[in-house]
């Protein structure tokens, strides 16, 4: 999914797996999930979960894919000072799409300082899926 897109597949993706023995998902084969763009969607009790049900060895993987610099990828923000308040975060591991390629992100980005909404209307260019590197063939 992408953009909100992105955190809708995320939030339905964690329940299949919350329900994954139920009875009506026996013959269900749960593959991957893919986000590209997401924002921010949960605490960190739900993503610990997800992430073990997700990690290496489970044949279950998160993966999220973040263009360049896109602001949505960052919201809600995260500055030391609005942690308390909007403490959510992202589940999976991410990969940072670049001109030179793609980049293995850490979990969680660190705290950043706000930012002008100048500079946040300058990175939406990012969020566009006609702005992905070339390497990509988009």
């Amino acid at each position: 999914g992408h953009s909100l897109g992105g955190a809708y597949c995320t939030l339905t993706y964690a329940e299949f797996l919350r329900q994954q023995a139920a009875p009506q998902f026996k013959h269900f084969v749960f593959g991957d999930m893919y986000s590209y763009g997401s924002p921010r969607v949960c605490l960190e009790p739900f993503a610990t979960h997800v992430n073990k049900l997700t990690q290496a060895g489970t044949g279950k993987y998160v993966f999220r894919i973040v263009n360049r610099d896109d602001p949505v990828c960052t919201v809600p923000p995260r500055t030391v000072a609005q942690i308390p308040a909007y403490p959510f975060i992202h589940v999976g591991g991410a990969y940072k799409l670049a001109e030179s390629g793609p980049h293995k992100m850490i979990q969680e980005p660190p705290p950043v300082d706000p930012q002008s909404v100048s500079e946040i209307i300058w990175r939406v260019k990012h969020h566009r899926a006609s702005h992905t590197p070339q390497w990509l063939g988009a």
